[in-house]
């Protein structure tokens, strides 16, 4: 019997292992052996490290996520490793000033214990028009699940992060890039 390739499913800011519907897991399964990786907590097991606040950190342990981020930064220093992959809603552009501008201000609520309020002013770039209704009473307990440390890791490492645009010619590996206009 052929082992089945790993397939990592990696969260994006302020979410946990729940942004990944379990039908979708399942689905996968049958095609990968899919890794649900639990932000924060290093679960799906054998993931985690230590409390670090850089990017590099982010990789080397798969501890927060960024998801396609991450994944990105991981063809550059494992190529060997990856046989393929996966980016949705991802920039490989460095911050730009609003973004670092936003960034600081959430980090300063989440500093203060104001989840609600970051998730408020992230809401709009995490879910449009009518799955801000469906989905944002989930991203607000993703959010909180991964709560005031956690979001200010992700947060500095969001604002840390280079642009790689010049590096995606160097990816190897197939890669599927979605993107959509909300």
């Amino acid at each position: 019997m052929t082992a089945r390739v790993p397939l990592v499913l990696l969260p994006g800011m302020a979410c946990d292992a729940r942004v990944w519907d379990e039908r979708i897991v399942r689905e996968l399964n049958g095609a990968a052996e899919a890794l649900l990786v639990e932000v924060l907590r290093g679960r799906r097991s054998g993931y985690g490290g230590t409390n670090t606040r850089n990017r590099s950190g982010l990789v080397r342990h798969l501890r927060f996520s960024q998801g396609g981020i991450v994944a990105l930064e991981l063809t550059d220093r494992a190529p060997e490793r990856i046989l393929g992959v996966a980016v949705i809603g991802c920039s490989a552009r460095a911050p730009t000033p609003a973004q670092t501008v936003m960034w600081n201000a959430l980090d300063r609520h989440a500093a203060e214990g104001r989840l609600d309020t970051v998730v408020d002013l992230m809401m709009p770039a995490l879910l449009h028009g009518e799955a801000r209704l469906r989905f944002g009473p989930l991203v607000r307990q993703m959010a909180h699940s991964v709560g005031a440390a956690g979001l200010r890791e992700q947060l500095a490492a969001q604002l840390a992060r280079s642009d790689r645009r010049a590096r995606l010619g160097l990816v190897s590996c197939p890669a599927l890039v979605m993107a959509g206009r909300a």
